[in-house]
């Protein structure tokens, strides 16, 4: 029977990895159905060793026909035969020891991840950075000067890397010796020709996170999902550069309801692009001026 290198990837077979990839094709974040099947039934390639009746005891009949369904066995053996294809990447699954636990107590933990890169550093501290689409140079080079600050001092950034902003920041840290996590709204396959170089040098010195499959387009869903990952996956929160009405704001209630810290960087009073850093130190947020800062107040390692 033909497995993929264990030592590649994860130490899983191949059985092993199209269960799970049928699994998460399936229940995604449904981590009830997901622990269900396993405590049911043993291993996931167990589960489908299982008669649909017995599955249907566990998860219904709509669901024990969607888990066996071709559709699912083609969108699972599709996403297996990008993984073997490309030599970087990798899945996570729940039950892995590396599986990040801070998703797991935030409540609605995918039931798997596609990555790309330096599985490791899903074992360190994490820190969300955000920075509005609009930056200024000062915004830009204060992304990067945190980014590479915190990698530097063992703490992982997190980020984005949809807008030149991001760019920027994602760049600073993606380098030998640092590193950096970028969480993706779309599939592990898929990327900008704009960010094509950045995206390499994450593969290459950071880690890549998605919970989208192979083969699928950004959407605002699959945006929400992202932000909620980024935001799960990391200590804290720190705000570069937000104007009022950003986005990131949003982003900042969603890590605040997560149980994250929020941190935000003061700046003029007179210019626009920091007026939402301002509101959210108004409602709470810690105000930080450098790295020791955020160390010091977050009490990070």
């Amino acid at each position: 029977m033909e497995t993929i290198d264990k030592a590649e990837k994860g130490g899983k077979s191949r059985e092993e990895i199209l269960a799970w990839l049928k699994i998460a094709c399936v229940f995604g974040g449904n981590v009830r159905a997901v622990t269900a099947l396993i405590r049911s039934f043993g291993t996931p390639e167990d589960v489908f060793d299982a008669p649909k009746r017995l599955l249907a005891k566990v998860i219904g009949m709509d669901d024990a026909a969607a888990l066996l369904s071709m559709q699912t066995e083609e969108t699972a053996q599709k996403s297996f035969n990008w993984l073997e294809s490309a030599p970087s990447a990798d899945i996570v699954v729940l039950t892995d020891d590396d599986y990040p636990q801070a998703l797991i107590h935030a409540g609605e933990p995918p039931a798997l991840l596609f990555i790309r890169g330096q599985r490791a550093l899903l074992r360190k501290e994490r820190v969300l950075l955000a920075v509005t689409a609009a930056a200024d140079k000062e915004g830009q080079e204060n992304a990067a000067d945190f980014a590479a600050a915190l990698s530097a001092s063992g703490v992982v950034p997190v980020s984005f890397l949809e807008t030149a902003a991001e760019k920027v920041l994602v760049s600073a840290a993606a380098r030998p010796g640092l590193g950096i996590i970028v969480c993706s709204a779309g599939g592990p396959d898929r990327v900008s020709a704009q960010r094509l170089r950045a995206y390499e040098a994450v593969e290459s010195n950071g880690l890549i996170v998605t919970a989208e499959f192979p083969g699928t387009g950004a959407t605002d869903v699959s945006r929400g999902r992202c932000r909620w990952l980024a935001a799960a996956l990391s200590r804290a929160l720190l705000v570069i550069q937000a104007e009022r009405r950003s986005t990131i704001l949003g982003l900042a209630r969603e890590a605040g309801n997560l149980g994250r810290d929020v941190a935000a960087l003061p700046g003029s009073v007179h210019s626009p692009l920091y007026k939402g850093n301002h509101q959210l130190i108004r409602e709470g947020a810690r105000l930080v001026e450098n790295i020791d800062d955020l160390k010091a107040d977050l009490r990070l390692d």
